[in-house]
């Protein structure tokens, strides 16, 4: 169970590295959901992350980021949502169950000072 829950954070550790860097200069709220952000995930389950942003994401970012985590070790399929072609109850389900990692207010507030 120990080496489990290890395996489970340093999964979660690299995709965060790897999402945090490909979009550290982008206005987007980041998500973990799904299974994964219960904690009910099994071997077989994907990773759900979905993007946020009141700006519209560009498509060559998300598929830079796809790329970047299809090229990562990671031994799991990831899906990467943009949460502006995502139908209600997605969204709805993100905002119920989502654990936020990247915040655009306080990376504003960072680079501003504000």
């Amino acid at each position: 169970m120990a080496s489990e829950n290890k395996t489970r954070e340093q999964t979660l550790t690299t995709l965060k590295h790897i999402v945090l860097q490909s979009l550290q200069d982008v206005p987007v709220n980041v998500y973990l959901f799904g299974s994964w952000a219960r904690c009910e995930e099994k071997r077989t389950s994907d990773i759900d992350i979905a993007l946020q942003s009141n700006e519209e994401i560009p498509v060559t970012m998300v598929v830079d980021l796809r790329e970047r985590i299809e090229e990562s070790t990671l031994p799991y399929h990831v899906d990467v949502v943009n949460l502006e072609n995502a139908s209600h109850e997605l969204v709805k389900k993100v905002e119920e169950e989502g654990v936020l990692w990247k915040d655009c207010r306080s990376d504003w507030e960072t680079r501003t000072g504000h």
